[in-house]
C-alpha cells in the first residue's frame, strides 16, 4: 500500500512517470513542483480572486509540516491562519517556499517508508495526498488567469 500512497504522492508533486497519469496531465513537470517551478516571484504575489499561489503553496507546505507532527505523535498547536499570511513575496522569499515545499513533501515520503500503517496514519497520509491534490488544481486555476 505503500508503494501505491506514494506513486500518487509523486504524481500530484513531480507529476507522472512515464506516458500514463492517475489523474493529472501525462506531461512531465505537471505536478505542484513543477507548475510553481517557473513562476516568478511577483506573480506569485498577484492577487487573483482574493488569494495568490504563494499563498497556496506556503499553506500546502505549512499542511505537509501539520500531518508530519501528528505522525511523529508530536503535539503542536496548528494555527491554520499563519499558513495563509503569505501574501507579497521576493525572489527570496518565494524561492524559499518553494525549496520548503519541496523538502517538506520529501520528508514526508520518507517518513511514509519509516511509519507503520496505523489507521491514524493513513487518514493523515490520505488527507495530505488530497489537500495537496486539491491545492495544486486551484494553483494550476490560478496560472492560467496570470
Amino acid at each position: 500500500m505503500k508503494e501505491e500512497i506514494k506513486e500518487l504522492l509523486n504524481e500530484t508533486f513531480n507529476g507522472p512517470d512515464g506516458t500514463r497519469s492517475w489523474y493529472t496531465e501525462t506531461k512531465k513537470g505537471s505536478g505542484l513542483l513543477g507548475t510553481i517551478e517557473g513562476i516568478s516571484a511577483g506573480d506569485a504575489s498577484t492577487n487573483l480572486r482574493g488569494t495568490t499561489i504563494a499563498a497556496h503553496t506556503h499553506h500546502t507546505m505549512y499542511h505537509i509540516t501539520v500531518c508530519k507532527n501528528a505522525i511523529k505523535k508530536i503535539d503542536v498547536k496548528s494555527d491554520w491562519g499563519i499558513s495563509w499570511k503569505i501574501k507579497d513575496v521576493s525572489e527570496d522569499e518565494w524561492n524559499e517556499i518553494k525549496k520548503g515545499l519541496e523538502d517538506e513533501y520529501k520528508e514526508f515520503v520518507d517518513l511514509i517508508d519509516q511509519s507503520e500503517l496505523s489507521s491514524v496514519t493513513l487518514r493523515m497520509i490520505l488527507a495530505n495526498l488530497a489537500h495537496s491534490a486539491y491545492h495544486l488544481g486551484a494553483i494550476r486555476q490560478l496560472v492560467k488567469e496570470l
